[in-house]
């Protein structure tokens, strides 16, 4: 009898051992699931910026006439995108992307011809005025631009918040 209270106690101490271990490594797992999580969540919320910012300083070098310099980086901010984003949130930008380049061609279009001569900048004012019928065109482009960024960001909030 006594023999098999030393097996049974093994056994006994065996299965918790085996359960403890069991649980220890489902709490790990559990943890570094959580971690991988947050991690791309925090990656998802540094494109997010990122690209909020590249908007905003196109929109900024297109109302001052300047030159257009973001090419590439808006290149690295599309290829992250499309490895990190939801479908409905890379549409959505897709969208907002083909806007914005109908509006920044619009608005050149309607602007008068902008020179420089060494350090100073000078406008050329005609009248009338040719450009006079991209305007109007201009403005509604820039209106259904900002309607659509803003739908942007909202779902970039969305898809940052959820768990």
């Amino acid at each position: 009898m006594k023999e098999y209270i030393s097996v049974i106690a093994a056994i006994v101490a065996g299965f918790f051992a085996i359960l403890t271990w069991r649980l220890k490594h489902s709490a790990d797992e559990n943890v570094r699931k959580s971690l991988l999580e947050k991690e791309r969540r925090d990656e998802l919320k540094n494109l997010y910026a990122d690209i909020g910012a590249l908007i905003e300083k196109s929109i900024t070098q297109v109302l001052a006439l300047e030159r257009w310099t973001l090419a590439e980086e808006f290149a690295k901010a599309n290829a992250r995108l499309r490895l990190l984003a939801p479908q409905d949130v890379i549409d959505q930008y897709s969208l907002v992307a083909d806007l914005m380049q109908k509006w920044s061609s619009l608005y050149t279009k309607s602007m008068p011809e902008k020179h420089t001569d060494g350090d100073r900048s000078y406008l050329i004012i005609r009248s009338p005025d040719p450009r006079e019928k991209y305007r109007k065109p201009a403005e509604e482009a820039h209106v259904e631009m900002q309607r659509e960024l803003a739908k942007l960001i909202k779902l970039m909030r969305d898809n940052v918040a959820k768990p």
